[in-house]
């Protein structure tokens, strides 16, 4: 117990090994006493537990972070250093490949959909932007439409109006050359009439004179 605690407390052990070979029940029933599991289960330096032979098997071993069959598979469980290093080197280069690669699908998936998402948003924006031209055109064009029925029919209106006004005026000319022709004619007749009075007279003062 005291041995355990002490190597739990030494910051340069990097992992405890209990371990005993074969013997009595009685040899091994300390193994299983609830002190040595105890401090075991508690220490914060892994701890790799190995008592007896194969068929023997403690609470200490269930107690521990590792459990091993023999003395010797031991050093099967527990690698060494360099051994670690290599391997933490190997899953730190893996881990970083992984991660760059993830980190690249990501950005790469993330760009596909913010392409996707741009595209779709700029041809949702250009199909409504065309729709709202197609409507202001339309409007326009039917402005312009009775714009242009409004003008006509004022043109129509005045044409019309300029046409009643000169038959008007024709009628009022026929008018005063029929008057002025009846005028004419009337004074004319006066004026026969008073020619013819006065041959009248002429012929009555001459046939008096020769009488």
């Amino acid at each position: 117990m005291s041995g355990v605690a002490t190597l739990d407390e030494d910051a340069t052990v990097d992992v405890i090994v209990v371990t005993r070979g074969g013997g009595a029940d009685k040899t091994l029933r300390v193994f299983n006493e609830t002190p040595i599991c105890r401090v075991i289960a508690n220490t914060d330096t892994p701890t790799a537990v190995g008592i007896g032979h194969e068929d023997d098997r403690t609470l200490a071993d269930e107690v521990a972070d590792h459990r091993f069959m023999t003395p010797t598979h031991a050093g099967e469980i527990v690698p060494e250093r360099a051994a670690l290093e290599r391997e933490f080197d190997q899953l730190s280069t893996t881990l970083n490949t992984a991660y760059e690669t993830t980190v690249l699908n990501q950005l790469t998936a993330y760009g596909n959909s913010l392409n996707s998402a741009y595209q779709s948003t700029v041809t949702s924006r250009l199909q409504e932007l065309g729709a709202s031209l197609d409507h202001a055109a339309e409007r326009h064009i039917e402005a312009e439409l009775l714009s242009l029925e409004s003008r006509l029919e004022t043109a129509y209106q005045t044409l019309q109006q300029e046409i009643e006004h000169e038959e008007t005026v024709e009628e009022v000319r026929d008018k005063a050359e029929t008057e002025a022709q009846a005028q004419i004619e009337a004074t004319q007749r006066r004026y026969r009439l008073v020619i013819a009075g006065l041959v009248l007279l002429v012929l009555i003062l001459a046939a008096l004179y020769i009488l």
